[in-house]
């Protein structure tokens, strides 16, 4: 018979205005957590050793995209995923988490507005990862060894200010591309 999306997805949100306080969701065969929806609130969760993503906002198919608006995640602790935290949406508020032991801590792509501030990112190898977004703010983090602490690709009207960066390999970098 066909597939369980509960196979896929611990806790998947598709209905607005959803909070989730205090579970811990691990071992999933994607995303720990998948958003499709706005203003959902995830906080004081641990969500971790999934085999994809630890939290999803948004859809990884960019040919599919979920329009996900002003969508929280707070005081989290998202550690031992593939991608920590996937961003693919606008408005979302990224604050207080502890990301760790990720291969890419945040990831924000194809995104806007969004406000990523006062998390502990830490042993990832990549802690931060922007690309095709615009308007990311990137707000008093602690961005500590990783491989790289941050990377930007193909953005725009990005702030990166007032992070601390330590023990990482490289700190800061990003890559532009034009396509004539």
């Amino acid at each position: 018979s066909g597939e369980n999306m509960t196979d896929w997805y611990g806790v998947w949100i598709t209905a607005d205005n959803v909070t989730v306080r205090g579970f811990t969701v691990k071992g999933c065969n994607l995303s720990g957590i998948l958003i499709s929806s706005n203003h959902t609130t995830i906080s004081d969760t641990i969500v971790s050793h999934n085999k994809n993503n630890g939290i999803t906002i948004g859809s990884l198919n960019v040919s599919q995209p979920y329009d996900c608006r002003e969508n929280t995640i707070r005081n989290c602790l998202i550690g031992h995923n593939l991608l920590g935290l996937f961003v693919s949406g606008q408005n979302a508020i990224i604050t207080g988490n502890v990301l760790s032991q990720n291969n890419l801590g945040i990831t924000v792509i194809f995104s806007m507005n969004n406000n990523i501030s006062h998390n502990q990112i830490t042993q990832d190898t990549n802690g931060v990862y922007i690309a095709g977004s615009y308007h990311t703010v990137l707000y008093r983090n602690n961005i500590s060894y990783n491989d790289k602490g941050v990377y930007a690709m193909m953005t725009s009207a990005d702030n990166i200010i007032q992070n601390n960066f330590i023990g990482n390999n490289e700190s800061a970098s990003s890559a532009q591309m034009f396509l004539i």
